[in-house]
């Protein structure tokens, strides 16, 4: 979509300045690859500190009842 979007700007832009719309276009790719792993490790990351956290309060339990 993102490049459907800048081709279709290149047509306006000068030629001077496609590089320049090069480079956000780079940019910006680099930022969404960033930020869709960072969300996927965010959610994955999530459950697993949840099953960490388990053990911790059995072990407080165990200890209470002991």
């Amino acid at each position: 979509m993102v490049a459907g979007i800048a081709l279709f700007v290149e047509k306006f832009v000068h030629s001077d300045f496609k590089i320049l719309l090069f480079s956000f276009y780079v940019l910006f790719a680099m930022f969404g690859t960033f930020y869709m792993s960072y969300s996927i490790a965010k959610s994955v990351v999530e459950p697993l500190d949840r099953i960490e956290k388990k053990p911790e309060k059995l072990t407080q339990v165990i200890s209470v009842q002991n």
